[in-house]
């Protein structure tokens, strides 16, 4: 949780240099390269809260989707 807040904190300061460094320039790798990364970490963790607290069972998560979200998280590495 605490490494959540730390992203979320590093995100919304970085946001506005984002904006203006990445979203005017014109596409290229790199910058899909960045975006890609950038928010399918955010999705990532997205889903694993919703995992840790929506669907726990007994204290363990044990439901496929976060094996899935984990798996495409490292694969789109």
């Amino acid at each position: 949780m605490l490494a959540a807040a730390v992203l979320l904190y590093d995100w919304t300061l970085t946001f506005p240099d984002e904006v203006r460094m990445m979203w005017t320039r014109p596409t290229n790798g790199a910058k899909i390269m960045f975006l890609l990364l950038r928010y399918s970490l955010i999705i990532y963790y997205i889903v694993q809260m919703l995992c840790d607290h929506i669907w726990e069972v007994s204290n363990k998560v044990s439901f496929v989707c976060c094996i899935e979200v984990i798996d495409i998280h490292y694969f789109a590495i």
